[in-house]
């Protein structure tokens, strides 16, 4: 309950996030840390925590730690102001298709729904795509387990 309580006092007051550009500058190539500083404020503090917890774990892979960067990309392209950052977690609607054309709210919950898939997109190495891709339903591959695991802490 306390990172929920932090994760929404930080989606209305964005100056309170705390991410390491620094750490992940160290982990990622050129090309991941410029998708990576195109993150929301907020989705790099949430994605330093996250990174910062796998790094700490001796299971994780080094992709595994970029993917933990970066799992959050495919979030960069929607307007994801406080309030829809609040209520995509709070209203349950997985009926909007990732390729539908839609605007406002929806927009926000279609990208909190399919995020994991656009962010994939982007990401040139498959291991850290798949990764992404997996980080909320791992299908088996003990990397993603760590990060889904890891992830819903923070």
């Amino acid at each position: 309950m306390k990172n929920v309580a932090r994760r929404t006092l930080i989606a209305f007051l964005p100056f309170l996030a705390k991410e390491d550009d620094d750490l992940a500058q160290k982990y990622l190539s050129d090309y991941e840390y410029g998708l990576y500083k195109e993150m929301d404020i907020r989705d790099r503090d949430h994605a330093y925590l996250v990174a910062n917890a796998v790094i700490k774990n001796k299971e994780s892979s080094p992709e595994l730690v970029r993917a933990a960067f970066l799992h959050d990309i495919g979030k960069s392209g929607a307007d994801y102001n406080p309030f829809y950052r609040v209520a995509v977690h709070l209203i349950k609607s997985n009926n909007i298709p990732s390729d539908a054309q839609v605007v406002g709210f929806k927009a926000a919950m279609q990208c909190k729904n399919h995020h994991a898939e656009y962010g994939a997109r982007l990401i040139k190495d498959k291991r850290v795509a798949e990764l992404v891709r997996r980080h909320h339903q791992p299908n088996g591959d003990p990397q993603a387990e760590i990060l889904k695991s890891i992830e819903e802490v923070f």
